[in-house]
């Protein structure tokens, strides 16, 4: 009923103006609604998620009107969320070759391309440039920087005497006062920072800023401290660098008050001994000590012992050690940023000094690569972006577009560098939208997430004879990590050989899970159903509000599989739609090369059974391993369709993210 309503408004529309360009208007009045009414219909079936129904109209659409270049456009949309990404490119290219692509298009079919030479093993360079990104904020007296997993900001001012937390936007949020703050460091919600002016270190909340601990004061014996500077967590563990006394200061935290647990190092020059150590990193189970005065960096096991020590000429006045993304860097307020290359035992210095700071005091890196280098003569904090990251700026896909609350608009977004790693930490001060050439003034952002982390997991389970001698395990397997599912967990289970069965269709039932895994009847087949089952078990995790994930059970003993999709498809298809694939393999054979880069592709893992230590904390790996989408809302304009002209709206969004800068458009029906 509601298409047979949208083609009326369609068919009087077209008698005052035509929706496509005049070059179309040869086209007769009838084709044009044909082509519109299954455009319309396709979709409505893409924010539905159902591609391939979605594909069938779009093409319909093209039927009546080949020249429909939004029909095309959209139709590239369908087949790259369906899986086949060689198909999106060659309608946008039929776009770019009839001269109607826009720089947007050009800039999607070159991220594809891209994307192609890095599946393809194009070599890419690992070294990592950074590029100047601009002064953020003159903030006097900075002396550490701290970042949590939102890329929110925390800066230390040791002349003002503040905590000041900022956004990624570098907004002012919060802020707290603490004398004379040195150092911060972040793990989970503890928010610790040491004090040189009362020669304690504080503990709050991170998100009230709620102070909860108080450790030490003033003096010489184990618990007291005098000037505390540098702070690292190792899970519960607190480790300061006491420098006055010179030596390390281990808490225990999280039981009714801190527990002093270790204490280790005194002044001198031997190894082991310390003068001034002035900050400390954990880093691969071990601790590294800057050792302000002895011009060195100090190794130790996590029980104090010395292990070894790193040295060089351009440690000469070393105030920070960063650890981040397995790159090992120090501050060094004479010789600039230093990177440490423990292969070659060399350092190598990233930024000199007067490369835009003078001092340095404190550094750091977000999650996405941004560097943050403070300056405690200049008064500010200058950030950088990996040369890779501003070159190739970044990717925003508009996934689908809610107008069912109309004038309420919702679209669900992804946010990504060239790399395919999420953006955190975003908020609508990112984007702007533009309805119809017209900006959208007020809107709202928000990360989409699931009610209580809640999963979606669909178990794959082979049936293939050559995997009847691991029932057992597969049973025993699955009885354990059932312990830990939740009540709103669902799990849906698909046996396949020659052809695939949902064998238990989403519950949270163990019992029913594995029943449907003891009734598995194994058989010997010369074919496997594997392509099929997977892309029907993404089918299935669609359009739902969980955290979603493929789980499958194989040998690597596929024969004649990825007849109907081939593996890239499938990763595709899985990666587009944010679900990722996760296989426990009992063993080895021909295709498990393309098992592990399918897992991998999708953002899942590839875990050999007898061998993986993660494979008993699948689920909390599927929830760690999610991908990050956004919702951003905002309520349209009244569009009345006959003084439009259409009824169909154009959504332009665009996105800048300390001046890097994407786009993507989009649009929906007035229902």
């Amino acid at each position: 009923m509601v298409f047979k309503k949208t083609v009326l408004i369609i068919f009087f529309l077209l008698l005052s103006v035509s929706v496509f360009p005049k070059d179309n208007d040869y086209y007769t009045l009838k084709e044009r609604i044909e082509s519109e009414e299954n455009f319309l219909k396709g979709v409505y079936h893409y924010n539905n998620m159902e591609y391939l129904t979605s594909i069938d109209f779009f093409r319909k659409s093209l039927e009546y009107i080949p020249a429909n270049d939004r029909a095309r456009y959209w139709l590239g949309k369908a087949y790259l969320m369906a899986g086949y990404k060689e198909f999106t490119i060659k309608e946008w290219e039929k776009i770019v070759r009839f001269d109607q692509a826009d720089i947007l298009l050009k800039q999607k079919l070159k991220e594809l391309y891209t994307e192609s030479f890095l599946e393809n093993k194009i070599p890419v360079s690992s070294n990592t440039l950074f590029v100047f990104l601009k002064y953020l904020y003159a903030f006097p007296g900075i002396t550490g920087i701290e970042t949590d997993s939102d890329n929110n900001i925390y800066l230390s001012s040791f002349l003002k005497n503040l905590i000041e937390i900022r956004s990624p936007n570098f907004l002012a949020e919060q802020s707290v006062s603490v004398s004379k703050p040195m150092d911060i460091a972040i793990e989970k919600d503890w928010l610790a920072v040491s004090s040189f002016g009362d020669d304690s270190v504080y503990v709050y909340d991170r998100k009230s800023l709620k102070k909860i601990e108080s450790i030490g004061e003033f003096g010489i014996k184990e618990g007291q401290f005098s000037g505390p500077e540098g702070l690292c967590f190792s899970k519960n563990l607190l480790y300061v660098s006491d420098s006055g006394n010179n030596r390390i200061q281990v808490f225990r935290l999280g039981g009714a008050k801190p527990e002093l647990y270790m204490v280790f190092g005194k002044k001198g020059k031997e190894a082991g001994n310390f003068n001034r150590p002035v900050d400390i990193a954990y880093y691969q189970d071990k601790l590294y000590v800057l050792d302000f005065g002895n011009q060195r960096i100090q190794i130790f096991d996590l029980s104090g012992n010395y292990l070894d020590q790193i040295t060089g000429t351009l440690l000469e006045e070393p105030r920070k050690v960063i650890v981040k993304n397995n790159f090992f860097y120090v501050v060094d307020q004479k010789n600039g940023l230093l990177k440490y290359d423990f292969e070659t035992s060399q350092f190598q210095i990233v930024k000199k000094n007067e490369q835009d700071f003078q001092k340095p005091a404190a550094a750091n890196f977000d999650n996405n690569g941004v560097l943050y280098i403070a300056d405690f003569f200049t008064n500010r904090v200058t950030a950088y972006v990996p040369d890779k990251m501003k070159i190739s700026s970044l990717k925003v896909d508009s996934l689908l577009t809610l107008n069912t609350g109309y004038p309420s608009i919702a679209v669900k977004l992804r946010v990504q560098d060239m790399n395919g790693n999420d953006m955190p930490g975003l908020s609508s001060v990112n984007f702007k939208v533009f309805q119809e050439g017209e900006k959208i003034p007020d809107i709202n952002l928000f990360p989409l997430k699931p009610d209580n982390n809640k999963i979606s997991v669909v178990i794959l389970n082979q049936t293939d004879m050559s995997m009847i001698k691991y029932k057992k395990e597969v049973l025993e397997y699955t009885k354990k990590i059932l312990d830990n599912l939740k009540f709103e967990d669902r799990i849906a289970v698909i046996d396949f050989g020659s052809a695939f069965k949902t064998v238990q269709p989403f519950t949270n039932q163990r019992l029913s899970i594995l029943s449907s895994l003891e009734e598995a009847k194994y058989t010997e087949n010369k074919e496997s159903s594997f392509d099929s089952a997977l892309y029907d078990a993404i089918t299935k995790n669609l359009n739902n509000e969980y955290y979603n994930a493929i789980l499958i059970f194989q040998d690597g003993k596929l024969k004649n599989t990825f007849m109907k999709y081939s593996s890239e498809v499938l990763a595709n298809y899985a990666k587009n739609n944010g679900i990722p694939v996760f296989i426990v393999s009992f063993d080895e054979g021909e295709v498990t090369p393309l098992l592990k880069t399918l897992s991998k592709e999708s953002g899942g893992e590839y875990l050999n059974f007898f061998q993986s230590n993660q494979i008993y904390s699948i689920f909390e790996l599927i929830r760690k391993k999610q991908p990050l989408f956004y919702l951003l809302t905002y309520k349209s304009p009244f569009y009345n369709p006959v003084i439009n002209k259409t009824h169909w709206l154009d959504i332009f969004i665009e996105f800048t993210y300390k001046s890097l800068y994407g786009a993507d458009k989009t649009g929906y029906y007035i229902p």
